[in-house]
């Protein structure tokens, strides 16, 4: 099993043209890229990118169709026919004919950085969709509990912010489990209710968040 120096770039060569980059290994390696020539995608794990050669895409599905596992394509030009849109979409970058070693570090640097922007790209709106669907949550327990309570929604707010305090819980999470509890008829219309009753009755109704 060959050795993965944590300061180079590592690449996995899984490319018909494995021959020709052998060659260029040494130089690459000078400047900071190390090939490895895996038979399998498992000996992924370690690896910074792959270059996959089209002919092989079938065989390493486990790699292409996963995003967090950047990829550059190789063998392009000896293709008979057009890439799959998805296959070019996800890959980050090309390796074409007989790179120099200069190609090849471009290729695998540039690769790198488009992947990272990806990821961060992805976190950011992951981040934003559950921010959406954390304030349509509380929007709806609010909604709930004014109908419920017969209080306005600055008050329903403030004391779901004291009774999250007290319960150390995520408002969102509150929210949800108020909902369900609306789903289970248990949250009934309180008549001439106060701001006191509200707080008592969430105290009473929401668990700990080391009860959960």
């Amino acid at each position: 099993m060959e050795n993965h120096n944590t300061d180079k770039i590592n690449i996995n060569v899984y490319a018909a043209e494995a021959s020709a980059l052998h060659q260029l290994r040494a130089e690459l390696f000078d400047m900071g890229l190390q090939l490895h020539f895996p038979t399998e995608s498992s000996a992924f794990d370690n690896s910074d990118i792959a270059i996959i050669d089209v002919s092989k895409i079938d065989d390493h599905a486990d790699i292409t169709q996963n995003p967090n596992l950047p990829f550059l394509l190789s063998g392009v030009h000896n293709l008979g026919h057009d890439l799959p849109d998805d296959l070019i979409k996800d890959s980050v970058g090309f390796i074409n004919g007989h790179p120099s070693p200069t190609d090849v570090c471009i290729a695998a640097r540039l690769g790198l950085l488009l992947h990272h922007q990806r990821q961060r790209y992805s976190s950011r709106l992951h981040n934003f969709d559950n921010k959406i669907n954390n304030n349509r949550t509380t929007g709806i327990a609010i909604g709930l509990l004014m109908v419920a309570f017969n209080l306005t929604e600055q008050h329903i707010l403030d004391c779901l912010k004291s009774v999250c305090r007290t319960k150390q819980r995520r408002i969102p999470d509150v929210a949800n489990e108020v909902i369900e509890l609306y789903k289970q008829s248990k949250l009934r219309v309180h008549n001439n209710s106060t701001e006191k009753q509200l707080k008592i009755w969430l105290d009473s109704t929401i668990a700990c968040k080391s009860k959960i």
